[in-house]
């Protein structure tokens, strides 16, 4: 099994279909199946009860939603973007 694993673990990124033919994942889906498969696995019924976590009110939230601001604010430091992808190997 490592041997298959090493032999595409090179920092490539793989779609979802890719994933499934490499063996990397059973299925395809998203978060509503992925909740699903979880319950049946715990002996849970389907649909599982998920409770979100709380979202925190915060003051710069409301400054931001009231000065039209969104997100990203003109107060905060601004990050540095990357033209090419970045890459962790290992």
């Amino acid at each position: 099994m490592e041997q298959r694993v090493v032999a595409f673990a090179d920092g490539r990124v793989f779609s979802g279909a890719q994933a499934k033919a490499l063996g990397m994942v059973d299925e395809l889906g998203g978060l509503e199946e992925a909740l699903n498969g979880a319950a049946k696995l715990a002996g849970l019924p389907s649909p599982p009860r998920v409770i979100q976590p709380r979202r925190r009110f915060s003051v710069m939230d409301l400054l931001r939603s009231q000065l039209g601001l969104g997100k990203a604010s003109v107060l905060l430091p601004t990050l540095p973007t990357f033209k090419t992808p970045l890459y962790l190997l290992d």
